[in-house]
């Protein structure tokens, strides 16, 4: 009996940065793999043993294995044999994390022939990373091999694999003799290991083979599809519209061969499988079953056998050396532009290899007409380890310049880089005189508090031709102008990494809600004419001071009877009650922006009203709606993949940062909130609205972060980040209550009892007075200075429930303060 080996690539798109280039990426549902073995047929009986181990790979590649549901013993120990032998093949800087969700994947189904037997793929594919092919997607392994360093987070996976439970499987890869009529586990893992590290694409034919043909998604091609040739058509990424119906007739008449770099010379490539009519899942992404069926090279044909063992790779491994897991490759970080056309071009590229090179092979190609012509120069030396040089002269005119490598490895083969140059693809830099203006883009910050001296600006600063010389910020207070502010280019926003400048704003003294306070921010290229780009384009931004108010241990609104306007500032928020709410309460947008693409947003809500923290139950106490963008399964807060949150914050009212209470959470939450978000899904985004019956209770320890101590008096605020892909509802807060207690002030002492004179101090010492209602077994002292800071603090004894203190004062400096008893905690 055969099995039918069908591969089936479902992807969601979405775009992110990382590293200091910007990812495109297609990630794929991990609950969702495509099924990729069937039974179909008879028993072959076909043997093909491991190969050798190599005697060349200096770094083998390491796989981690991590389960869903934990398979037998005997099938983890095929599994760790199966991918033993990849790692004798191929070799990697980045570890491999493999998912193998060991379950049934038949259920339900009627018992005979076409048994699913396991699922497989990449994890996502990315494009555009440190040292890659300009718009050419690579699986995620093959990526992070060729950058050298990880991409994706901690939490994902590499490869994703799930397994049938329930076949006759045959584990034991010592003994080939005893396989009889079960189907080998080894064979279909290394199968399916080949696909996610790479032996597939996007080319398919839409309509389940009745639509357009097309090799690309969003514009590029796979690695994989960047090779695909037809007999007669040639390279398909270059020589057919796609998507077309043209496409479709090269993609299905049998006449599809895949031309890498060591078989460009070759007269019999390796055969793709390509029949009429197309057969979803197994077309295009295995080797020609008929050219390969009980050959040595047989692993990624569509089709295998019970009884059939194949634990080498045969061709399978020459092809994936030349999608990049090849030892040897040619990395280099190319100049966009060059605005002075007598100013020669300097190249340096850096070879990477284990198995070895030959040095003096290093040609750089450049051409200045898309190579219609053609000259080479040899690459030497820097003194440098693996890196070489070369300069292309100067144009003396507006003429650009196209340019790849080549190098002979260590088999002998001819590489080129990009892969396939010159033909589609190569790099290029422009040579012309610039003349534009950088994109600058900016958020305007609208509001600071009373008692804030240090806030952040941040901009998106981007130059095509030349690059960002400088970003800096232009203020005035009062209209009198203060010291430019230079913001140097940021990182660590992972959507924004090559274009984000950020920088804080230093006041020399805290601003009145009657100051006035404007700005202006100007990005400058590299360019000789250093054309500059202002935002605003004309005047100044202006920034609100708002008023704060005194300090208070409790805060309650449940924003019907109290208006939260005077309260409250910041952006993306409002109290209303929209369409099927009855009470009114804290609002975000519905629904809130998408920040768009290479962009980030957020969205806050501050009380602008100051709280300080006790010592007993310091709690934020509301009840809230989150339909928020979720993150991936299994990511943290603070992971690129989490995506959009919400989070509640604090500052110390000396303080100049943010810190959270407690980490960033989503519409995962709580199950119904997750649910709601999913079942609104239209595309990417959830159109499902917040309706009363999803509000959830939240209780916030302000001290449990430990960000925040007792006695710290903070400023609080609300805030949603959203990232430049999908968007929801959002989120809505009610019942805001913030240490509230049962137990009053009052039910101590009344303001009457509680004295301080002179006020205002007109000599070197006050004095307090107080008389309490009750025992009271702990007493606190604690004087503040207008920033919140603690000046004094000290136990105070009880006489008769009464007390009088003096306080020597002479030495404080004139100002406001705040004096507290902290009752019983």
């Amino acid at each position: 009996m055969r099995f039918l080996l069908l591969l089936v690539m479902v992807f969601s798109t979405i775009a992110i940065q990382a590293q200091d280039k910007k990812i495109q990426r297609f990630s794929v549902d991990p609950d969702h793999l495509p099924i990729i073995c069937k039974g179909h047929g008879h028993n072959h009986g076909h043997i093909i043993p491991p190969a050798a181990k190599s005697r060349n790979n200096a770094m083998p590649a390491v796989f981690e294995l991590e389960f869903r549901n934990l398979p037998p013993t005997p099938a983890i120990e095929a599994l760790d044999y199966a991918l033993s032998l990849l790692s004798n093949e191929l070799s990697s800087p980045v570890p491999i994390r493999v998912n193998v969700d060991w379950v049934n994947l038949n259920e339900g189904a009627e018992p005979g022939e076409g048994r699913a037997l396991a699922g497989a793929g990449p994890s996502e594919f990315v494009a555009d990373f440190p040292n890659s092919t300009e718009s050419v997607f690579f699986p995620i392994a093959l990526a992070e091999k060729i950058a050298g360093v990880p991409i994706n987070s901690d939490s994902r996976p590499d490869v994703l694999i799930s397994i049938d439970s329930e076949t006759d499987w045959y584990y034991d890869f010592n003994n080939p003799a005893g396989i009889g009529n079960r189907f080998d586990f080894v064979s279909v893992v290394l199968h399916e290991m080949v696909h996610g590290l790479g032996f597939v694409g996007f080319a398919t034919v839409t309509n389940n083979g009745t639509g357009n043909g097309r090799v690309k998604s969003g514009g590029a091609p796979a690695i994989f599809d960047v090779y695909i040739n037809n007999t007669t058509r040639g390279n398909l990424c270059q020589n057919v519209t796609d998507p077309s119906a043209e496409m479709r007739t090269a993609l299905t008449n049998n006449a599809l061969t895949l031309i890498t770099p060591q078989y460009r010379t070759d007269s019999n490539p390796p055969r793709i499988y390509a029949p009429n009519p197309y057969q979803p899942g197994s077309s295009i992404h295995h080797l020609n079953q008929f050219t390969y069926q009980n050959t040595n090279n047989s692993l990624m044909t569509p089709q295998a056998a019970r009884g059939q063992i194949e634990h080498a790779l045969g061709i399978s491994k020459d092809i994936l050396y030349d999608l990049g897991w090849s030892s040897t490759y040619v990395l280099h970080e190319q100049l966009i532009g060059i605005d002075d056309v007598n100013t020669p071009y300097p190249i340096t590229a850096k070879v990477t290899s284990d198995l070895g090179y030959d040095a003096s092979s290093l040609t750089l190609h450049f051409s200045r007409d898309n190579f219609s012509t053609t000259e080479t120069l040899p690459m030497t030396g820097t003194g440098n380890p693996d890196e070489f040089t070369a300069t292309i002269p100067a144009p003396g005119s507006n003429l650009d310049v196209q340019y790849y490598f080549t190098i002979e490895d260590s088999r002998g083969i001819t590489l080129p880089f990009p892969a396939n140059a010159p033909e589609p693809l190569f790099y290029e830099t422009f040579y012309r005189e610039d003349d534009q203006d950088p994109d600058l883009q900016h958020t305007p910050l609208t509001t600071i508090d009373d008692k804030t001296t240090i806030f952040t600006l941040d901009a998106q600063a981007t130059d095509f031709f030349a690059g960002i010389d400088s970003v800096y910020v232009e203020y005035f207070i009062n209209g009198e102008r203060q010291p430019i502010v230079e913001l140097p280019r940021n990182f660590e926003d992972e959507f924004r990494p090559d274009d984000l400048f950020l920088g804080d704003i230093e006041l020399a003294a805290p601003l009145a809600s009657t100051d006035i306070l404007e700005y202006r921010i100007v990005a400058v290229d590299k360019s000789n004419r250093r054309n500059t780009r202002i935002s605003p384009a004309t005047g100044l931004y202006s920034i609100e001071i708002a008023e704060t108010f005194d300090a208070t241990i409790s805060y309650v609104n449940n924003f019907n009877e109290r208006a939260s306007a005077a309260d409250f500032s910041g952006n993306g928020f409002s109290q209303n009650t929209p369409a099927g709410f009855e009470d009114s309460a804290i609002h975000s947008q519905h629904p809130y922006p998408n920040a768009g693409v290479e962009n980030t947003l957020n969205f806050t809500h501050q009380l602008n009203i100051p709280i300080q923290i006790r010592a007993e139950d310091p709690l934020i106490e509301f009840e809230e709606i989150v339909l928020v963008e979720p993150g991936e399964p299994n990511t943290i807060y603070t992971e690129l993949e989490f995506w959009d949150y919400v989070i509640i914050e604090g500052r110390k009212i000396d303080g100049t940062n943010w810190l959270p209470f407690l980490d960033g959470y989503d519409s995962r939450e709580f199950a119904v909130w997750n649910t709601a978000y999913q079942n609104g899904l239209a595309g990417q985004n959830s159109t499902t609205n917040g309706t009363p019956d999803l509000f959830r209770s939240r209780t916030i320890n302000m001290t449990e972060s430990g960000n925040f101590s007792a006695g710290d008096i903070v400023f609080i605020r609300f805030r949603l980040f959203s990232d430049p892909f999908a968007t929801g509802w959002g989120w809505a807060v009610e019942n805001l209550r913030i240490q509230d207690t049962q137990v009053s002030v009052e039910d101590f002492l009344t303001d009457q009892e509680f004295k301080i004179f002179p006020n205002p101090v007109s000599q070197e010492v006050i004095t307090i007075d107080a008389s309490f209602k009750q025992a009271i077994d702990d007493l606190q002292l604690v004087i503040y200075d207008s920033f919140g800071r603690v000046v004094r603090q000290q136990p105070v004894t009880i006489s008769q429930n009464t007390i009088r203190e003096t306080i020597d004062v002479s030495a404080y400096p004139s100002g406001m303060y705040l004096v507290t008893l902290q009752i019983n905690g």
